[in-house]
């Protein structure tokens, strides 16, 4: 029998994921002998569109399928993906199990991001909310920013729509209609401030902001370099390629790449007004999904520096008279553990 069809993951979050369609539901009930899973509260991706009354889907038609665990679990995983079917490219098929992520996000944590996101706040005038949002967004540690619209060649790179997420909303700049103002008002202090900002691949908007707006956005954690760096420390070079944001989602939050896939440089629909629900929504959980990703990616990435730290913590303080006794005099030596800590951080 196929493990999803046990009673185990009644009641958890799925994906189902298709070569056409991504659905998310939960598990409602069972059909053993067609080997079929019945879900409630489906919804659609990439448009996260939610489907009334019960959904169908036989085992065989999954490329891959997701659960998300809800607090009765330890975290989410992949339970399924048929050999020969899968469109990850070559060079991003082993990052998953390469990188050695421990924990995903659960239920919980998925539904309140996802929530955060559906209630997006658009701006598209400098008014008392634009205000209200600059100065929210000043009083975080950390923002999460997703830039799209209409792409072109190098420096005339256009942003549209600036999504900006702090910890329980994300505010969404309307730049074709704000245009130099935004900034003037309030945005090139944000961005030019000390507040930490997440951002999946800086070098565009970096580019756009500095050329059109006069902006040197600083403080910025790329999660794209971050990805880099831990592939460079778990395959000792770095790979020929960079993980995009929905490949990144999987390998780090355990969710499917649909949740966070939509075509962000269509110039058509990225410049037409009033913008689509359809774009707002995608472009708001991109800008929600970077704060999660980031700590996943410094937890990695400084993985071995806390391993160090409490190798030199409990050298002496866990050590026996004896032992202990060798360390005096020794500190300038690298202790013995570190060897093995060189050896584990290289086969990871």
């Amino acid at each position: 029998m196929d493990p999803l069809l046990n009673g185990d993951f009644k009641g958890e979050k799925i994906f189902f994921e298709t070569e056409n369609v991504t659905v998310e539901g939960i598990v409602d009930s069972f059909d053993h002998g067609n080997n079929m899973i019945t879900m409630k509260r489906a919804v659609h991706y990439p448009l996260g569109k939610e489907f009334h009354g019960e959904y169908h889907f036989y085992i065989n038609e999954a490329k891959r399928i997701y659960i998300l665990k809800y607090v009765k679990h330890a975290e989410s995983e992949e339970i399924m993906e048929k050999s020969g079917c899968s469109r990850t490219p070559s060079h991003l098929q082993n990052k998953w199990h390469s990188c050695g992520i421990d924990h995903f996000l659960t239920a919980e944590e998925y539904d309140t991001l996802i929530g955060v996101a559906d209630g997006a706040i658009l701006i598209d005038c400098i008014d008392k909310f634009f205000n209200k949002a600059i100065e929210a967004i000043k009083n975080e540690a950390v923002i999460g920013i997703d830039a799209t619209g209409a792409s072109s060649v190098g420096m005339s790179y256009q942003v549209t729509l600036l999504s900006i997420a702090i910890q329980m909303c994300v505010y969404q700049f309307d730049i074709q209609k704000l245009g130099m103002a935004a900034f003037d008002a309030g945005l090139r202090s944000v961005l030019e401030s000390k507040v930490q900002k997440v951002i999946h691949d800086s070098r565009l908007l970096s580019a756009c902001l500095y050329h059109k707006y006069w902006v040197r956005i600083d403080n910025v954690f790329d999660t794209q370099v971050g990805e880099l760096m831990i592939e460079k420390n778990s395959c000792g070079k770095f790979p020929k390629y960079v993980c995009s944001l929905p490949e990144c989602v999987k390998i780090f939050l355990g969710i499917p790449p649909a949740v966070v896939q939509f075509n962000k440089n269509d110039t058509v629909w990225w410049t037409k007004r009033p913008l689509l629900q359809s774009l707002k929504c995608p472009a708001a959980r991109n800008a929600v999904f970077l704060l999660p990703l980031q700590q996943r990616i410094k937890a990695k990435m400084f993985s071995p520096v806390t391993q160090g730290i409490n190798i030199f913590l409990k050298a002496v303080r866990d050590a026996g008279n004896d032992e202990a006794n060798l360390h005096i005099g020794n500190n300038h030596l690298v202790p013995q553990e570190f060897l093995m800590l060189e050896s584990t951080t290289t086969q990871m």
